[in-house]
């Protein structure tokens, strides 16, 4: 079998690829086929000895055809993959037995294909995802108009029916503490999903700021209120909290001190400006922190996510926010 595995962005691909080294994938096995552009500084370690680099300049390299084809697993995003396809001479057949699209409910409609015109012709393709969580991030009015706000996951299950024979639908959930799960699970599945999390996921119940409810039962879920003002600078429209970073910072100092390792933690918020600021936070106290937006972290686990939300509006307010496409409440799965 020849095995193409892939997935909208970078992270997810990675996560992908350490996973199967994990299992005992080799490097003469299996290649993490990278955008030439890409820097990489920002690959895991674990992840760059199945990559391909010049060895002049450093940078990533798409190897020859037949090198591609003499590796059973290649793993790369599903832009990325369009390297393999240009590498194909005209009317040559493709030759993976085998397509995975992870996050694919996240992808974009286009991006989703490109993976899918390099199954054999009697290959099989999966595409893997849930579309009640991130869709994909679309700013063009017209696109949007003409639905590519839908991904190709989400278009097929719909034009088919989850009880088609071919849409799997998976209940059990094995990421998140049952006080996380709790939250979503009524909100969005109609408490379909049944609990399965190992019990690492109740590591962070000894953690003295877990609160507790009336039976005394920890729950290692917090909000935090924030009385802070929300700013934008005259270089971007993207907003920023400054009051919400320091608080940011003193539950990182508290996590740290509870010997929780800077490499378990991801911090995440919804607006670009926010994580620059939160970045410097971490990279002033000489954290190797990972934080990015909602988007970045789809398909990602850490032991501990802490959030900013940056804003924060009364009902009244939000259909004013709706009119001028301002925040993430106006979209469910966001």
């Amino acid at each position: 079998a020849c095995i193409l595995v892939t997935a909208p962005s970078n992270p997810a691909c990675d996560l992908l690829c350490e996973r199967l080294a994990a299992l005992g994938v080799t490097t003469h096995e299996m290649l993490r086929l990278m955008a030439v552009m890409r820097d990489a500084r920002h690959v895991p370690q674990a992840v760059l000895r199945y990559t391909r680099t010049d060895s002049v300049t450093g940078c990533f390299t798409v190897p020859l055809l037949d090198t591609l084809k003499s590796h059973r697993v290649i793993v790369s995003t599903c832009t990325t993959a369009a390297y393999i396809r240009s590498s194909l001479p005209k009317n040559e057949p493709a030759w993976f037995s085998h397509v995975i699209v992870d996050e694919a409910a996240q992808g974009i409609e286009a991006e989703t294909l490109i993976p899918a015109t390099l199954l054999a012709s009697d290959g099989t393709i999966c595409f893997a995802g849930d579309f009640k969580q991130l869709g994909p991030v679309i700013r063009s009015p017209v696109a949007i108009e003409y639905g590519l706000q839908t991904s190709l996951m989400e278009r097929i299950v719909n034009k088919m029916s989850v009880n088609h024979s071919r849409v799997f639908t998976l209940l059990d959930t094995y990421r998140s503490h049952p006080s996380i799960l709790l939250l979503y699970n009524k909100t969005v599945y109609a408490h379909v999903l049944k609990c399965c999390c190992p019990a690492s996921s109740h590591d962070m119940e000894g953690w003295p700021e877990c609160p507790r409810n009336a039976k005394g039962d920890i729950h290692p879920l917090i909000f935090h209120h924030c009385n802070g003002e929300e700013s934008r600078s005259k270089d971007s429209p993207s907003w920023q909290n400054v009051s919400e970073g320091e608080v940011i910072k003193q539950y990182l100092m508290k996590l740290l001190a509870h010997d929780v390792k800077a490499e378990d933690i991801g911090i995440i918020s919804p607006y670009h400006k926010q994580c620059q600021r939160l970045s410097y936070i971490c990279k002033g106290e000489g954290l190797d922190v990972d934080v990015g937006t909602t988007e970045l972290f789809q398909g990602r686990e850490k032991r501990v996510i802490l959030i900013s939300t940056v804003r924060s509006r009364q009902e009244q307010q939000i259909s004013n926010d709706l009119r001028f496409s301002l925040g993430f409440l106006g979209n469910f799965k966001r």
